[in-house]
């Protein structure tokens, strides 16, 4: 998470950076937007403050650091969700949806595996 609202903050000064250069650009600010909507899950308080004051210091026109501003005010209004990145052990059930025919073949001749094809197993000698 932490890298993303790291990302984020360097496209806003690389961003500003451009609209300074190039005036003209300044209408095509959507991948900010873009970019804050991809966050995925809530930014932590800190990384909203981080995000809020550079906003505030933005030389981005009102208009569009208003808008901005109102995505992240979203965001600091949703609630720690399901959706919150963990480590932790993944489980595959129903393992025969993702096997061809040709890894069940396979998976016959590997000793003890035979079961999983449908085979009777040996019996441990």
């Amino acid at each position: 998470m932490v890298e993303s609202v790291q990302a984020w903050l360097e496209e806003l000064a690389h961003t500003q950076t451009l609209c300074q250069a190039r005036p003209g650009l300044a209408d095509n600010l959507k991948l900010l937007d873009t970019k804050l909507q991809g966050l995925g899950t809530k930014p932590s308080a800190k990384a909203l403050m981080d995000m809020y004051q550079a906003l505030e210091k933005s030389t981005l026109s009102n208009h569009h650091v208003k808008a901005l501003q109102e995505r992240l005010d979203f965001w600091s209004q949703q609630p720690e969700g399901p959706l919150k990145a963990q480590m932790m052990p993944q489980q595959l059930d129903h393992i025969y949806n993702f096997l061809t025919k040709q890894d069940w073949i396979e998976l016959k001749h590997q000793e003890g595996l035979c079961c999983l094809a449908g085979s009777p197993c040996p019996q441990k000698r």
